[in-house]
């Protein structure tokens, strides 16, 4: 198991630790497209703003955003956990926003441009398989993630964030009122379906392939473990992670700075993120 003073660089993570759409999953739809230039008054900010559609998909080699109505192989197409990203609109919290349906995974965080810190951590610390192209970025500074989707932006003119706690709690919750989004059994079957914790790794330590799981009732993956995701405006982390156990990766829970489990924004073995798109 990991001790809570393995951090890259040095830092300290004592990690401890809905939503209604527009329509459910199907087929791809194409709606909106448009390319990644254009002006700073037009290109992908623009085409998101005007978009109706419950799902945007950035296709990362050709720079392309388009809408769909639906997309229905999001459990068996690699795709998605590689060379394009996924967004879900969710509703109810406001203005309406596109989160991410996975955590980003390694392949799409270095093809956004970031580097790849979880390669100079031991397979003694992650796990022998933590590396690989459909598996979560983790190591992340928030720092680090905030220089990459600026960058991005610039080339793009599409604006990626880190969800504020809000919205990453009410994607989480996807309307339950219990501590998870299924409600509040811990029992080890449904722990097993929904979440990669301490409880479900199998003597295998590690974070597993992105949407490997059950997504809750909103269509969102790894809300519950696998790693723990940034929230805006860094000071915290939610959803728990694979070293965790489950008590320890509910809706509302957050290892932060207010309780003094984060002391600064350093990247660490067990977390990473998940993307809002912003309209």
């Amino acid at each position: 198991m990991i001790p809570i003073t393995i951090l890259r660089p040095a830092g300290r993570v004592a990690l401890g630790a809905c939503l209604l759409l527009g329509a459910g999953c199907g087929s791809p739809d194409a709606g909106v497209s448009v390319g990644g230039g254009g002006g700073a008054n037009g290109g992908l900010s623009a085409a998101v703003g005007n978009a109706t559609s419950p799902f945007l998909v950035l296709d990362l080699v050709a720079g392309t955003l388009r809408s769909a109505a639906t997309v229905d192989d999001l459990a068996t197409n690699a795709a998605w956990r590689t060379t394009s990203l996924v967004f879900r609109r969710v509703h109810g919290l406001g203005d309406d926003y596109f989160l991410g349906v996975f955590e980003t995974t390694q392949e799409q965080w270095t093809r956004l441009g970031g580097a790849q810190p979880w390669s100079a951590l031991s397979s003694a610390v992650v796990g022998s398989g933590a590396v690989a192209a459909d598996h979560p970025a983790f190591a992340l500074s928030y720092a680090d993630i905030q220089a990459v989707v600026s960058a991005y932006a610039a080339s793009h003119q599409l604006r990626l964030a880190v969800p504020t706690t809000a919205q990453w709690r009410f994607a989480c919750a996807a309307g339950s009122a219990g501590a998870y989004a299924w409600g509040d059994g811990t029992d080890r079957a449904t722990v097993a379906a929904n979440a990669v914790v301490a409880e479900t790794l199998g003597g295998t330590p590690g974070p597993r392939s992105v949407g490997a799981l059950s997504a809750n009732a909103a269509g969102f993956y790894d809300m519950h473990g696998n790693v723990w995701e940034w929230t805006s405006p860094g000071t915290g982390v939610s959803g728990g992670s694979w070293h965790d156990g489950i008590a320890r990766a509910t809706t509302q829970g957050q290892a932060g700075f207010a309780d003094a489990q984060i002391t600064d924004l350093t990247a660490h073995a067990l977390i990473g993120v998940r993307l809002v798109l912003q309209p």
